[in-house]
């Protein structure tokens, strides 16, 4: 029984696939298998994969007879896998050699983590360097993250097979995107996640990724689901349109999104989660994540601290140390040198 399965499913990736396994194969952690699951391409991704696994048996491939999208062919390869651990990749990504090593050493050394993410470099679609990606969130708070947006790089996970059988966790097959929205949610009940501010995947980012219409149904998607978690773990009622507001603020379309509209939402959370004294996320967290969705707001979307408006707004971070030293490896992998230690001696004050 191999220690590590490295689960993917492929479809019209037939240009890109083989690099994608020959990057794993290429690890410096030997005792792993492959599962990939083709789903009714229509390129030839299932011969270039059946290629690769005729000259190595480490790798194993199977073919849906029709298209059955992403959560069901994840599941797939769950169920046919059989390794201690559980790593995903996507068939448009690599992985860096020591990827499986690196996350295997922090789940060995910390038995109450279940779930590993890291950083990524995201590259075109020849292999170009674009730039680098720290992880979605700090470890500290990813619990909380997982309320309101993913918390990992879904390609970068390694998970802990137990967790899953345990609890009978698998992707929610009803779904054609945002399955690891719904999937983290489930899954941090039962264990903690932790990720490494090293970047672990090469993530590529091409025209064929996604499109406009599949984006748009995404955001309304994560809106519905973040209604959910928000009434399971606050036990409050929030609308479409705040949910939707959320996402704008500090989703992937963040930019857009004006100072006021991020010193809003945070002020909209913090009453949400004082609706509920039993809440299951503790209050050290939610101050956290307050905190450093604010700073992250004035860091990554401004540019920099504005402390001008921050400090004239009706919310008052009251633990910014805190927040700043979660932030800490974020600040020093977005800003080099000079300025990544003058804007974390600001903040830590």
């Amino acid at each position: 029984m191999p220690r590590v399965s490295v689960i993917l499913a492929a479809r019209n990736a037939e240009s890109m696939v083989a690099d994608c396994l020959s990057s794993v194969l290429a690890s410096d952690f030997s005792d792993f298998e492959i599962i990939l699951v083709d789903d009714a391409s229509s390129d030839k991704t299932l011969q270039v994969a059946e290629l690769v696994a005729s000259r190595d048996s480490r790798v194993r491939v199977y073919r849906n007879s029709s298209r059955m999208w992403l959560a069901a062919s994840l599941n797939k390869a769950i169920r046919k896998s059989s390794g201690e651990f559980i790593a995903r990749i996507d068939a448009d990504d690599m992985m860096t050699p020591d990827r499986i090593s690196t996350q295997i050493d922090v789940l060995q050394r910390n038995p109450s983590i279940g779930v590993v993410g890291s950083a990524v470099a995201k590259i075109d679609e020849s292999g170009g360097f674009l730039g680098l990606s720290p992880p979605k969130c700090p470890s500290a708070i990813i619990h909380w993250t997982s309320i309101w947006r993913v918390p990992f790089f879904h390609p970068t996970v390694m998970m802990r097979r137990s967790i899953l059988c345990k609890n009978n966790l698998l992707y929610d097959d009803s779904l054609q995107r945002s399955q690891d929205f719904e999937f983290w949610r489930r899954l941090l009940v039962h264990t903690s996640g932790f990720n490494i501010y090293r970047p672990l995947i090469l993530y590529r980012c091409h025209p064929q990724q996604t499109t406009q219409i599949q984006i748009h149904e995404s955001k309304k998607l994560h809106a519905t689901l973040c209604i959910q978690h928000v009434r399971e773990v606050l036990g409050a009622e929030i609308t479409e349109e705040i949910a939707t507001q959320q996402y704008r603020v500090f989703g992937p379309d963040a930019r857009a999104a004006t100072t006021e509209q991020a010193i809003e939402h945070i002020e909209l959370r913090e009453a949400l989660s004082a609706a509920r004294g039993d809440h299951e996320i503790s209050a050290s967290q939610r101050q956290l994540g307050f905190g450093y969705d604010l700073l992250r707001y004035c860091l990554v979307r401004r540019g920099d601290v504005n402390w001008r408006w921050l400090g004239k707004s009706k919310y008052r971070i009251t633990s910014m140390a805190r927040a700043a030293t979660i932030m800490k490896d974020e600040i020093l992998f977005r800003f080099q040198g000079r300025r990544s230690s003058q804007i974390y001696s600001a903040l830590s004050r």
